[in-house]
């Protein structure tokens, strides 16, 4: 096929008059395309609703039993002067919106992250397939080379304060006056709010997704804190979950550009 043959293909389609030639070639090109990452491109559909029952099927389709993964979330409990408390319903509401209160995976599904981890290339809208899943145990044993990113497991926990990397308007706030780096993100939330109560969720001993990247990264995607904050800035809700979504089909808002 030549680039003006393609051209003429699509200008046809265009007007609604395919020509003999335009169709023959269209036919050429009906075949299953085979992605060496197993990585497919990403379905966009107009409604959430739409792009939800795409990915179901997709799952479906997949062999063998859904691992769960749960949300654990938190709300604040106080009042402050101008402010109120949250309700449990209103705060779900707003933490639906950056990660999924259940979520299930399998072997295959493919995924997309949510979360920026800029240390290791993963941007929210990166997109990749479920590996395996280990404990981060089983994966730092692992012969294969699998990065770990932010956990909140007393235990285990390399989420630190990092200067070197580039930060939100609330992370400025948040750390702006560390007074040495390498301070346990959770331990420094907690000393900014001690009032809200933080959640706390071990990672040791469970299996999590291991998920391979476009770009080729394998990393064992452990929970990290979503947060809602309020007009004064102080969180008013808060939520533990993996940051992935599944991703063979999104909404046009969410779809990786």
């Amino acid at each position: 096929m030549t680039i003006p043959e393609l051209v003429k293909m699509l200008e046809d389609m265009r007007i609604g008059q395919v020509s003999p030639a335009s169709e023959r070639l269209l036919h050429t090109l009906a075949r299953e395309v085979e992605y060496s990452d197993g990585i497919q491109p990403v379905e966009l559909f107009p409604l959430w609703r739409l792009a939800d029952s795409a990915n179901q099927r997709r799952m479906w389709m997949l062999p063998g039993t859904p691992t769960v993964y749960r949300a654990q979330d938190s709300f604040s409990e106080s009042v402050g002067r101008g402010t109120r408390a949250v309700t449990p319903e209103r705060g779900r509401l707003l933490l639906d919106k950056m990660a999924m209160g259940r979520m299930e995976l399998k072997i295959g599904a493919q995924v997309m992250c949510t979360k920026n981890f800029r240390s290791i290339n993963i941007v929210n809208g990166s997109i990749g397939k479920v590996l395996d899943f280990m404990t981060p145990a089983e994966a730092r044993q692992s012969r294969h080379f699998i990065e770990m990113i932010p956990s909140d497991d007393p235990n285990w926990d390399p989420f630190v304060f990092d200067p070197t990397f580039p930060k939100s308007d609330r992370e400025v706030k948040l750390y702006g006056d560390v007074p040495e780096p390498g301070s346990p993100l959770h331990d420094w939330l907690r000393s900014q709010e001690p009032d809200f109560p933080w959640p706390t969720v071990e990672t040791e001993g469970r299996k999590w997704p291991v998920v391979q990247f476009d770009q080729g990264t394998v990393l064992l995607v452990t929970p990290t804190l979503f947060t809602s904050e309020n007009v004064r800035g102080e969180t008013e809700a808060c939520r533990v979950q993996i940051p992935l979504i599944l991703a063979w089909a999104l909404t046009i808002e969410l779809g990786p550009t």
